[in-house]
Formats: structure tokens, C-alpha cells, sequence
């Protein structure tokens, strides 16, 4: 979602809302592209919550968002502080990185030893 924080500060932000419809936190993305097409720089600031995991009623939680699958930090920090299921919601189209995502997902999954919802 479009987090606004004040006037002229934007995030690129992902809610976690557990099974009861409760808001746990969010995360914000911390790394933003600036690439043809791609020019986010401009509008989102990088967030500053680092990598949070959140206890939900499924289990434990954690998020990075769309460009961020290419950094492998984010995903080795939520593996590190227990994810068990790590989403990475993305406003990509298929033609231009379904293969990217068919690699790079499960291999971060299984590189840290958690699952990974593709959405």
C-alpha cells in the first residue's frame, strides 16, 4: 500500500493482519529501484523498520516487497529471526518476471528454510 507519514514522505508499505482481522504491523520496503520503468526513487522513501517477523495465528511472518526478492539480505534476516512463511507481494506483470520469480523465490525459501507465498 501507499503509506503517507507526513507531507512528502511515501513508503512502499506491506500491512500483516492476522486470522482475527488485527493489524500485527507492517514492514516497509527498503529497497527501492531506480530503473527504466521503474523509477520509485522519486516518490517512495526506503523504509526503516528493518525486517520485522510478526506471530500470527498460522505461524510466523515476514515480508519483502516485489524488488526487494533480488537482495538477498532481507530474506536471510527474516530466516535468521525465525520466519516460517515469508510473503512478497508484487505489482510486476508476468511477462516481464515470471521466470525471475520461478527461480528466485523458492530459492530464497529454501536457502533460509521457510516457505514463501508467490502473490
Amino acid at each position: 500500500m501507499y503509506e503517507k507519514e507526513i507531507t512528502g514522505v511515501y513508503y512502499n508499505t506491506c500491512a500483516i493482519i492476522d486470522a482475527d482481522g488485527r493489524v500485527l504491523g507492517k514492514y516497509r520496503k527498503n529497497h527501492i529501484p531506480h530503473l527504466p520503468g521503474f523509477w520509485e526513487k522519486f516518490y517512495f522513501k526506503p523504509g526503516a523498520l528493518g525486517y520485522p517477523v510478526f506471530d500470527t495465528a498460522y505461524g510466523k511472518v515476514g515480508a519483502n516487497i516485489c524488488y526487494e526478492s533480488h537482495f538477498p539480505e532481507g530474506a536471510r534476516v527474516l530466516g535468521l529471526d525465525g520466519t516460517e512463511i515469508a510473503f512478497n507481494p508484487s505489482a510486476t506483470i508476468a511477462s516481464l518476471s515470471k521466470h525471475l520469480w520461478e527461480l528466485v523465490q523458492p530459492a530464497l525459501a529454501v536457502s533460509n528454510g521457510y516457505f514463501i507465498a508467490l502473490s
